[in-house]
């Protein structure tokens, strides 16, 4: 099947990797690949704005136009930018037998990748958005996530939507606020001579206290709201799906229901797969912590030895 039987628009065709490569020019030098990863590292490093095709052109060393050979315009690079974005970080372990911590770290996923990307926050959604396999990628494990809940559909992707709708906009006020510290401090001081308990009775203690403009966002990002925010929408949902569960008698456990046998062994299967990858995530984690540790191991007797010297 060529390209143009696909019938899928062109950035979601080279997004799946099923695009043929021009027939004339730099083949073995330049890529899709390459174009996005270059206009990816402008964005990280300078910014949405900065990301323009000459500008990744020279940094790859090439002419604008060897790049519309590969890329047909900014709009069709920052799609595949995003896309190749969302599996920049490594994919959470979801334990479809436990949907509620699944989607937490579903949820905590989204919001660091958002962090590590804080471009992607300012492009829009596109129809062609939802066919890319990033963005198909992460719909995947929300949905495996979700696979003990008894939700239609629809309520599936609306729990996705409102989640990633929480993610973007906790790392959104990190990034924003972590712009101007100082500006947020001046602020919250210039706030208690204007809102006043008279005119704002309700407010003005949260003015008063600190609480209203959080923390200071160079010392702690935003973390207890989004905490508070994600633990309320989990147990809506746990509510939801259970309505007329009365809070106050405790909850017994019902027999599970026999498991044909070949689904049984595919979710004991699942199980051994969720587990090895929790086990090597904490591997990797141990290694990190280690590295750290001698590392600030050498520190500590280079300090000691120029202090020896000093002394």
């Amino acid at each position: 099947m060529t390209e143009d039987e696909l019938e899928l628009p062109r950035v979601v065709v080279v997004a799946w990797g099923m695009a043929a490569h021009p027939q004339r020019g730099p083949k073995r030098e330049l890529s899709h690949e390459r174009i996005v990863e270059a206009a990816i590292a402008i964005a990280d490093r300078d910014g949405l704005p900065a990301v323009t095709m000459a500008r990744v052109a020279e940094s790859l060393g090439f002419t604008t136009m060897a790049l519309y050979r590969y890329v047909t315009n900014k709009d069709e690079l920052l799609a595949l930018m995003q896309d190749a974005a969302t599996s920049d970080i490594e994919p959470p372990v979801i334990d479809p037998h436990d949907w509620r911590r699944a989607l937490r770290a579903w949820t905590e996923h989204l919001q660091r990748g958002y962090e590590a990307h804080p471009w992607m926050l300012a492009i829009p959604a596109t129809v062609e958005s939802v066919a890319m396999p990033g963005n198909m990628a992460i719909v995947d494990r929300a949905l495996r996530a979700m696979r003990t809940l008894d939700l239609t559909a629809q309520n599936r992707i609306a729990v996705i939507l409102m989640l990633s709708t929480l993610a973007g906009m906790v790392a959104g006020l990190n990034r924003d606020l972590a712009k101007s510290p100082a500006a947020v401090s001046g602020l919250g001081a210039g706030l208690r001579d204007i809102v006043t308990a008279d005119r704002f009775p309700d407010l003005s203690p949260l003015i008063d206290s600190g609480d209203y403009l959080g923390p200071d966002p160079s010392d702690e990002p935003v973390t207890a709201e989004f905490d508070f925010g994600i633990e309320r929408l989990l147990d809506g949902l746990a509510r939801f799906e259970s309505p007329n569960q009365n809070p106050d008698r405790p909850v017994v456990a019902e027999p599970a229901p026999e498991l044909d046998p070949a689904i049984a062994a595919t979710l004991a299967q699942e199980a051994y797969d969720v587990a090895v990858a929790a086990r090597k995530q904490g591997e990797r984690r141990v290694k990190e912590l280690h590295k750290r540790e001698t590392a600030a191991a050498k520190e500590r007797d280079r300090a000691r030895d120029r202090a020896t010297r000093v002394g």
